[in-house]
C-alpha cells in the first residue's frame, strides 16, 4: 500500500480534510505539534465552533503539544504504525491533556 502522505507538511495541509465536524463537539484547543528532524517543523491546529485551522509556526498557549520525529510522524499519519505504541515508546510525546490528544485523532478520522 503506498503512503498517503510523502512528507510532513503535505500532511498538515491535508487536515482540514480529514478533520470530522459532526465529531468535534465543543472541543476548543489549540495543539501545537513540534516535527523534529529532516522533513520535520512547526504547526498548530486550532479546533473551535467544529471548525479546524492549520498554522504554521508556534502558538503561545497551547492547550496541548505533540513532539515527535518527522519520520515516526509520517508513519502515524500514514497509518504504519499505531499512535498508542509510538506515545508508549517514548517516540512521540504529548504535553497536557493525553484525553485531547485522543480525541483530536478521533476528529480527524
Amino acid at each position: 500500500m503506498a503512503d498517503r502522505f510523502g512528507s510532513v507538511r503535505e500532511a498538515f495541509e491535508a487536515a482540514p480534510n480529514r478533520f470530522q465536524p459532526s465529531r468535534a463537539g465543543s472541543m476548543d484547543a489549540v495543539f501545537q505539534f513540534d516535527i523534529i528532524g529532516e522533513g520535520g517543523g512547526q504547526w498548530y491546529l486550532t479546533i473551535k465552533d467544529k471548525t479546524l485551522t492549520v498554522t504554521e509556526g508556534t502558538h503561545d498557549s497551547p492547550k496541548v503539544t505533540i513532539t515527535a520525529s518527522a519520520d515516526d510522524w509520517l508513519k502515524l499519519v500514514n497509518r504504519r504504525a499505531d499512535a498508542t505504541s509510538l506515545y508508549m515508546m517514548g517516540r512521540i510525546k504529548v504535553k497536557g491533556p493525553l484525553y485531547l490528544a485522543e480525541q483530536l485523532l478521533y476528529v480527524l478520522g
